[in-house]
């Protein structure tokens, strides 16, 4: 998250880019060059997956007001932050002022529902001691709440494609498996500091 947040915060640094109910597409065109270039972000060789990436992490970063729109430009704000400090801003923003059904688009109403019930998903990570497979959890969220039936293959991927992966972007939990094994994940030590904090 924060390779992927002071990359657009550097590129928005380089030269005005308009602002109209979102930034104009060359700023885009420029940031994924600039990670492509870098090769920064090793893991991640698909651009259309980076671009919904790079567009979320714009959305955080207005909200959290790194990003200041005046007479239709994008600036980026004057506030210095250690990373320490960037850090914990934009957990904040993504956590408590995001509306989540902003930046996990394909399903308004289920990014609403989720966000209600983030903690209930939260308590479920923390309670396990190892790494668990991500469909479990999912069902037990389901079970729990309602939120989905068991099994629901396209809300197990709702939770994998956005959450999940924003909390992997954060640091706070670690994937496991490939092509050939079901995916686990597991709640990192600084992701249990941090989820107890927030809980």
């Amino acid at each position: 998250a924060l390779t992927m947040i002071k990359t657009c915060k550097s590129v928005l640094q380089t030269k005005e880019y308009q602002y109209d109910n979102g930034l104009e597409e060359s700023f885009y065109t420029d940031c994924l060059n600039k990670i492509n270039s870098l090769g920064i972000i090793e893991e991640l060789d698909d651009n259309e997956l980076l671009l919904i990436y790079v567009k979320q992490c714009i959305h955080i970063m207005k909200k959290s007001g790194l990003i200041i729109i005046s007479n239709g430009t994008a600036s980026i704000s004057s506030e210095e932050l250690t990373d320490g400090m960037l850090y914990v801003k934009l957990f904040d923003t993504f956590w408590n002022h995001v509306e989540w059904k902003d930046i996990f688009p394909s399903d308004e109403v289920a990014a609403s529902e989720l966000q209600l019930n983030k903690n209930i998903l939260i308590d479920i990570l923390l309670k396990k001691k190892k790494k668990s497979r991500l469909e479990k959890i999912a069902n037990e969220f389901f079970e729990l709440t309602g939120f989905s039936f068991l099994n629901d293959i396209v809300m197990i991927s709702f939770l994998d494609f956005y959450f999940f992966t924003w909390l992997r972007h954060f640091g706070v939990i670690k994937y496991y498996g490939n092509n050939y094994s079901p995916v686990s994940i597991e709640v990192t030590e600084k992701g249990k500091n941090l989820l107890s904090f927030v809980m």
